[in-house]
This record gives C-alpha cells, sequence and structure tokens, in this order.
C-alpha cells in the first residue's frame, strides 16, 4: 500500500509460488547494490496520477538523475504473468531484466505507461523472453536502452526508445537498440 515509502537493504525476492502486487502511489527505495528477484509474479497497479517508483535510496538533490544507484529488477528464469502499469523505475543499473524461456501466448512482461530512465547499463534487458510494452519511455542508458537478445518474442507499441547518454565520465558508444536470434 502507498502509506510510507519502502526501503530494500541489500535484496528481496518473490517466491515462485508468490504474487506480489503494488498498489499505486508506492515509492520503493533500494540501497547500493540492492535487487528486486522474481521468481513468481509482479503486478504493479500504477495509475496516471500516482505512479508507483523504483529507485536508489539517496534522497539529496544531488543524486536526483544519477545512474547505477541499486541494481534493478530481476525476472528470473520460470517468472510469469508480470504486469507493470504507470511506473518509473529510474537511477539504476538494469532497469529490468527479463531472463526467463515463457510461452509467446501470455508474455512474460506486460508493461504499460512506464518510464525507465538513467540506468547506467541497460533499460530493458530481454534474454530469450516475451514482452509487450506499450506506450512506454525507454532513456539514457549507458550501454543500451533496449538489449533484446538469444531471440524470444517482442512487441512494442507507442514506445520511446531514445538514448542521449551523457553521463560523466563516460560516453556511450553502443547503439540504442541491440536485437539478436542466437
Amino acid at each position: 500500500t502507498n502509506d510510507k515509502p519502502y526501503l530494500v537493504f541489500n535484496s528481496m525476492m518473490v517466491d515462485t509460488s508468490e504474487v506480489l502486487t503494488i498498489e499505486e502511489g508506492v515509492i520503493v527505495h533500494f540501497h547500493r547494490n540492492s535487487h528486486m528477484y522474481v521468481a513468481g509474479s509482479l503486478i504493479v497497479n500504477g495509475t496516471k496520477d500516482y505512479q508507483v517508483i523504483f529507485q536508489g535510496d539517496r534522497l539529496e538533490q544531488l543524486y536526483k538523475d544519477i545512474p547505477g544507484q541499486w541494481d534493478g529488477l530481476w525476472l528470473l528464469p520460470g517468472s510469469h504473468d508480470n504486469r507493470i502499469n504507470y511506473a518509473v523505475i529510474k537511477n539504476g543499473i538494469i532497469g529490468i531484466e527479463s531472463d526467463t524461456l515463457a510461452g509467446v501466448s501470455a508474455p512474460t512482461l506486460d508493461i504499460s505507461n512506464s518510464v525507465i530512465i538513467n540506468m547506467s547499463a541497460v533499460g530493458i534487458l530481454g534474454l530469450g523472453s516475451t514482452i509487450k510494452a506499450s506506450n512506454c519511455v525507454v532513456a539514457n542508458c549507458g550501454q543500451y536502452s533496449l538489449a533484446l537478445l538469444i531471440g524470444g518474442s517482442y512487441e512494442f507499441y507507442h514506445c520511446t526508445i531514445a538514448n542521449y547518454w551523457g553521463s560523466w565520465p563516460t560516453t556511450r558508444s553502443t547503439p540504442a537498440v541491440a536485437l539478436n536470434n542466437y
């Protein structure tokens, strides 16, 4: 519920038979090197006016847009029926890693109306996964905004994929989108 912010110190895991539902307006802070591992299912029910926010735990103004403050959301092999609506995922290393071989009838990840921004490596990393995204922004990542690798099934509708990486001291030499089927 959105009655207070949450802090993940170290990491957390949604077990294989469990569903974590996060309601509108929730803010989840992650300490340095922290992950959210999902072996079961993650349901994020943000709204246009009350988005769910995933970010680092440094609240000083200096850290407002600094990437690499926490690790990211990792949908483990076997994770299924993950739905994210109206979320902001920012300032991590990999926004969402979907490391799952799943059937094409039901996406491993269905994400909509969300923003993934300021990741030091990758915004969305799909590894042989099934992802459906609509009306999302994935931007400003140190390597790729999207890296969809080792095949899979991917559908992106009305999404903005932009990579204006400019975080000192590095420059980006990779494309905004990487795709392969091996």
